[in-house]
């Protein structure tokens, strides 16, 4: 379980761009990252750099990307399949 998560745009519209924005949960961050993908560009994506931190400490750092014509944001899918990757991959 999320104890914070914080989000930050890497690239976009510039009043956006190196704000981090710090919510209680994936499903708030998942509607920021919805919102920003209003104005990400139709072909190719924004970069998104995040922070879970969750409720036992651990945190979990990365890069998420938007796009307007790509599928609705879903954090916990996108670390789920890193952490499966990389299970599945033990020597990467």
């Amino acid at each position: 379980m999320a104890k914070e998560v914080t989000l930050v745009r890497l690239e976009g519209r510039i009043h956006e761009v190196d704000k981090p924005i710090t919510v209680k949960s994936i499903r708030e961050a998942d509607h920021i990252l919805y919102q920003w993908s209003s104005t990400a560009p139709e072909r190719g994506y924004d970069k998104v750099e995040f922070e879970i931190i969750f409720k036992d400490g651990y945190k979990h750092t990365g890069r998420y990307d938007i796009s307007k014509t790509g599928p609705d944001p879903d954090l916990a899918r996108h670390v789920a399949q890193i952490y499966r990757y990389l299970k599945n991959n033990p020597t990467y």
